[in-house]
């Protein structure tokens, strides 16, 4: 059969070899004859026919011979086909294969099957037998294009049957027909091309014709030749419809004896839960962890009632799917009942949960997927214990025996709420019993009422949990003022202000929350501390108390309340503020009756009458310190006879004590034998209800001292007359009443007319027109002649008399003049020191020029003008040093041995300008005579020394303004070891009284001319050099003034003026490198020139910055800089020179004089000498010397 094929084939393909060469290769065109007729693509061959005819009309007869040819080659084909199928089919069914088996064998039937040669009657007959065999299989078969939606082009009749379609309903149609409306694009993606590429098998839905859905398992597996070319897609269908059913009920059997074995265990652990504990907190936990396990719930919340008549209930527990659940007390829900009594328990079906402030509970539940919520409430008899709140993401999974089995809990939980709702009362009322406790414990120990209400507030906050307490009272009605708080993070003062707003008003409600976006309008004044303890529970109640007024609790809770029942707290905590009210008003009860008993024992033993309590039959019972002390008895005794301290009529008092009228007894007088002490008696009665006399109070008042001070006061009235003072007295209208001696006699000295003439004008003038203030005293200033008088005056409110009292204040008023006189002196000084030091600069520069000129001239007639010159600078220099050291203090400590004649000429010659410019004016002369010892030497201070004398000198010429002889002497006293200066004018003259005052400060004779201190610092520097000063003087004649000096035995250093030569530079002295710092250019130029004729190396710098600049240069031996220069002075110059240059030597050159050594000693550390201007350049060149070397030049002086 297989050779018969074979020549079919090469037949057509010759035939086909006489087509043109246009046809496609010959190759191409048989293996799409090829696959026409063999896979049955004939609409292939139709179109390459076609194209054939259109391009060769002459081959028609060639193509019908070929189509011929092939049709006979198809034939052949399919009878081998049919034959190797059905032998392979018979052999499988005797080996008892499967139908699987049997259909993925087709491909290989050519090969397998040896079937001979049969005609077509045979190979028809093969193929009905095997159609048959496919028919009678049970599972269903299709067979399927092998393409992706390819259409069905077998079914069997057991397909049929499990689809309820006919095969002319299914053939040609796609595989997805038979899904119906389980159709999807995912599952036509899923199948074909897994069926293609390697199979597809699964259970899946179809919709069968009569709309029912069928399960059925499908394979699908594909059927490839011998050249793993894909020839179909055979698919078996196997109906599991009632074998899946059979499963799902095995399940749900086993679930459902899983569901209630769960439900038994966990109804086991809710009893041993309930048992265990009686805290509902702890129950809510362990139920809401084995509840999650056996109803699928979105979320759980147990709610307790608030205000159940209006629906309103508080969340305390909160628990969501797989979560650990949370106490919380943050919101307040609205239930609104649908459905009612369903097994003797409400179920509300909640569809809107209002929360305070407008927010949404149920909103928040649907953010988080919930889409239904069933409420369960749990009741006890006719009391709503809660609600048990479940909520799921699709109730249609909850089934009538979950909510039958939640009812069946809620039972156990009644019983388990209820035990820990009364355990929480109990604990609820101890803790109650224990503040009341605490309170009666403050109350009884006498605590002050802050005590009281502080620990009270620290109570409440441990045993209720609040966060911030605070207790206000209502002042006068009006305002709350805070009186105690407590706060366990210190920030109550914000949030608990002192004062409450003045519109504060009390809410309606005891209870409320500032937690939310809007805040209740009482508190906005302070809701940003409270929205910071978010979330928050406010409280708020009020009480009135007897004595202290209207009394306000508030309390801030951070997690709300931890009572269940917000009317059962709040029940207690109006007991507690009820409780703690009555607390404060007996506590001030009691406090001020402790008051008024110590302020009564205190009173009655403290003031200064004796009292003395008797009965009716007089018998003391009481007695206080005061009569002890009367009648100085140390025995105090509560019981004793009056009569032992004096003598009383009982029936004479008891008589004449009326208790209408009730009045004292008339005083009693007398003088106690015993003491001495005047003593005034007095009674008062007491008498009861019934008007019975009961006794009285004995006064006993000690007047000792008001009798010897009203004598006193009539001994003291004599006082204005002795008074030194201005002592007056007026009428309002100015007219004098009283005038003490004082004011008669001054009336009298200053011949005034009236005494009335001594008031101050100001004051009569305001007497005149009834400006003159009273109750207030005044001041007032008068001048009469050369005094001045203060005036104080005083007019009493009670009085119509106004009293004054003057005293002389002109001496006080000389003595500010001079104190001010003296200031102004001290700044002139002061003000001539900087013009010294200004002048030295001006003579240094014509002394080193002049100096500078002698040594470069030698003309004689040149010399002697510049020895002139010179001659006038050094006397100018010697003045301004003169006028510095007079100018200068020392301390007396550093004396020195002086010579008494020096110290007396230069003395004179200051004086003598003084004495010029006074007598040569008028044309008088001044002679001055002089007889000093040379060898008298004294011990001091020089300055204080011509301080001495310049004083003495310029008294002397003041004495003598129209001219006259000064002498002046010193010798040595034998007796007395001592130098006695005399000094003595031909002025003037003094009179005793003015002599006697002379060495008083301030007391002078030239009026506004003189300071009246010359003289008191002569007498106080006399003094403290240990001598002695004695005034002679006559009016007329003249004064002498002598003084006793202490003589000393030291001899006093010579100073000399080296001559020294400018000698020709020498190695050792010119090898020394100078600089010269100074900011006076002329001043700077003359010493570099002169310093330039000994030394090689000399260089200027005008400013200290220059100077450091140039230090970097060069290594100087020796750095002369001026003291007082700008930016930098000549200290701070020092000191940066001996920094960069440790062995130079430093030259302070200054115009201050005594002033700049003194504070040498602050700057020995980076100043080696101290040189004064002007100085002579020679002295200068020997300074360098000396401090370069120590073993060259001389001693050198100023």
């Amino acid at each position: 059969m297989e050779d018969i094929i074979l020549r079919e084939w090469k037949s057509a393909i010759r035939t086909a070899a006489f087509f043109d060469d246009h046809i496609l290769t010959n190759k191409k065109l048989s293996a799409i004859f090829f696959d026409a007729i063999l896979n049955g693509k004939q609409h292939l061959l139709l179109e390459n026919v076609e194209l054939i005819h259109s391009h060769m009309n002459e081959t028609n007869l060639t193509i019908q011979q070929l189509v011929d040819s092939l049709f006979r080659l198809r034939d052949r084909l399919l009878i081998l086909a049919s034959q190797k199928r059905f032998e392979n089919l018979l052999n499988y069914e005797q080996l008892n294969a499967n139908l699987q088996q049997i259909i993925y064998s087709l491909p290989n039937i050519v090969k397998k099957a040896g079937i001979s040669q049969n005609d077509p009657q045979e190979t028809s007959s093969i193929l009905s037998l095997m159609l048959k065999a496919l028919e009678s299989i049970g599972e269903g078969i299709l067979i399927i294009e092998p393409r992706v939606n390819g259409k069905i082009l077998f079914v069997n009749k057991a397909l049929e049957n499990i689809t309820g379609f006919s095969s002319e309903e299914l053939l040609g149609k796609s595989l997805f027909t038979l899904f119906g409306i389980y159709h999807t694009p995912e599952l036509e993606k899923d199948i074909f091309p897994a069926a293609i590429y390697h199979g597809w098998k699964g259970e899946v839905t179809q919709q069968g014709a009569n709309l029912l859905p069928i399960s059925i398992h499908m394979d699908i597996k594909p059927v490839r030749d011998e050249h793993d070319e894909l020839l179909a897609l055979v698919g078996i269908i196997r109906n599991i419809t009632r074998e899946k059913r059979h499963r799902l009920e095995m399940a749900l059997r086993e679930d459902q004896i899983t569901r209630q074995n769960a439900r038994l265990s966990f109804l086991e652990d809710l009893s041993a839960i309930v048992n265990a504990t009686l805290d509902i907190r702890e129950t809510l936990i362990g139920f809401s962890r084995k509840f999650q396990r056996i109803i699928p719930f979105q979320s759980l919340s147990f709610f307790i009632p608030v205000f159940p008549k209006d629906g309103i209930y508080r969340l305390i527990y909160e628990c969501e799917a797989n979560n650990s659940g949370r106490f919380s007390n943050e919101k307040l829900i609205r239930f609104e009942p649908t459905m009612e009594f369903n097994n003797s328990h409400s179920i509300y079906f909640v569809q809107t949960l209002q929360h305070d402030h407008e927010q949404n509970y149920f909103k928040q539940l649907k953010s988080k997927g919930v889409r239904d919520l069933i409420c369960f409430p749990i009741h006890f008899k006719d009391e709503i214990l809660g609600i048990l709140s479940v909520s799921f993401s699709n109730f249609k999974a909850i089934k009538q025996e979950d909510i039958q089995f939640i009812e069946q809990i809620i039972n156990h939980l009644t019983v388990a709420l209820k035990n820990g709702m009364q355990f929480d009362q109990l604990e609820r009322q101890n803790r109650k019993l224990h503040l009341f406790y605490n309170l009666f414990s403050y109350i009884k120990n006498n605590a002050s009422a802050n005590f009281i209400l502080n620990e009270a507030l620290i109570d409440m906050a441990i045993s209720f949990s609040y966060d911030h307490l605070a207790i206000y009272q209502k002042h006068n009605g009006v305002e709350w003022q805070r009186i105690a708080k407590h706060s366990v993070q210190g920030i109550c003062e914000k949030l608990f202000p002192e004062k409450l707003p003045v519109n504060f008003k009390l809410p309606k409600s005891p209870f409320f929350y500032v937690n939310d976006d809007e805040v209740p309008p009482f508190i906005q004044s302070f809701s940003e501390e409270i929205k910071q303890l978010n979330p928050t529970t406010f409280l708020a109640i009020e009480d009135a108390t007897s004595i202290h007024g209207d009394v306000m609790l508030m309390g801030v809770c951070k997690q709300m309340l931890p009572d269940l029942s917000y009317v059962s707290h709040l029940e207690l905590m109006r007991s507690i503020l009820k409780e703690l009210t009555l607390a404060l008003d007996h506590n001030q009860l009691f406090q001020q009756t402790i008051q008024a008993e110590q302020e009564w024992k205190m009173t009655f033993d403290e003031v200064q009458i004796g009292l003395v309590v008797v009965d009716a039959e007089f018998k003391s019972r009481r007695v206080n310190k005061t009569f002890w002390q009367i009648f100085n008895k140390e025995n105090h005794r509560s019981s004793f006879d009056l009569s032992e301290f004096f003598d009383i009529s009982s029936h004479k008092i008891a008589v004449h004590s009326n208790p209408d009228t009730n009045q004292h007894h008339k005083n009693v007088d007398w003088v106690d034998v015993g003491t001495g002490k005047s003593l005034i008696r007095q009674f008062f009665p007491l008498f009861n209800r019934s008007e019975h006399f009961i006794g009285g109070i004995f006064t006993i008042q000690d007047v000792t001292q008001d009798r010897e001070r009203e004598a006193r006061i009539r001994y003291l009235s004599r006082f204005p007359e002795v008074d030194p003072n201005i002592v007056l007295s007026l009428d309002k209208a100015g007219n004098i009443i009283y005038a003490n001696n004082t004011a008669k006699q001054l009336t009298h000295n200053l011949k005034l007319k009236k005494v009335k003439q001594l008031l101050p004008v100001t004051l009569l003038f305001e007497l005149q027109s009834n400006s003159f203030p009273i109750g207030i005293a005044q001041e007032y200033l008068h001048n009469l002649e050369d005094q001045v008088f203060q005036f104080t005056v005083f007019a009493p409110e009670e009085e119509d008399s106004i009293y004054l009292s003057g005293i002389d204040i002109t001496e006080r008023l000389q003595l500010q003049d001079k104190l001010i006189l003296t200031e102004r002196i001290r700044t002139i000084g002061e003000l001539a020191s900087g013009a010294a030091h200004d002048f030295n600069n001006y003579l240094m520069t014509i002394l080193g020029r002049t100096q500078l000129l002698q040594m470069n001239i030698k003309q004689k007639f040149l010399r002697e003008d510049l020895d002139v010159i010179e001659k006038a600078a050094k006397d100018g220099a010697e003045m301004v040093r003169k006028l510095q050291e007079l100018n200068h203090r020392q301390d007396t400590r550093e004396a020195k041995p002086l010579y008494l004649k020096d110290l007396i000429n230069d003395s004179l010659m200051f004086s003598q300008q003084k004495i010029k410019a006074k007598t040569q004016i008028k044309g008088q002369e001044t002679i001055i005579t002089t007889n000093m010892d040379p060898s008298l030497v004294v011990s001091g201070n020089p300055a204080e020394f011509r301080e001495i004398f310049t004083n003495l000198i310029f008294n002397a010429f003041d004495a003598m303004p129209d001219g006259g002889e000064l002498k002046i002497e010193t010798w040595r006293e034998p007796k007395t070891h001592e130098a006695i200066v005399i000094i003595q004018d031909t002025g003037c003259g003094m009179p005793p009284e003015v002599r006697k005052k002379i060495f008083d400060p301030f007391f002078t004779t030239k009026g506004r001319n003189g300071t009246g201190l010359g003289l008191s610092v002569v007498y106080r520097i006399t003094t403290s050099l240990r001598g002695d000063i004695e005034v002679e003087s006559e009016v007329g004649v003249g004064t002498k003034f002598i003084l006793y000096l202490p003589i000393s035995t030291e001899i006093p250093d010579q100073e000399h003026k080296p001559v020294i030569a400018i000698s020709p530079k020498i190695k050792t002295s010119s090898s020394i490198k100078l600089l010269v710092v100074d900011d006076e250019i002329d001043l700077l130029k003359t010493i570099v020139e002169v310093l330039k004729l000994k030394f090689d190396r000399v260089d200027m710098a005008t400013s200290g910055k220059e100077a450091l600049d140039k230090i970097g240069e060069c290594d100087y031996d020796v750095v002369l800089t001026d003291l007082g220069m700008p930016e930098m002075s000549g200290w701070e110059v020092a000191e940066k020179v001996k920094g960069l240059l440790p062995a130079s030597k430093v030259i302070l050159v200054t115009g201050w004089g005594m002033h700049a050594e003194d504070e040498l000693i602050n700057h020995e550390a980076y100043v080696d000498t101290i040189l004064s201007k002007p100085y002579d350049l020679h002295q200068l060149l020997m300074i360098i010397e000396q401090v370069f070397s120590d073993d060259q030049g001389a001693s050198v002086g100023d």
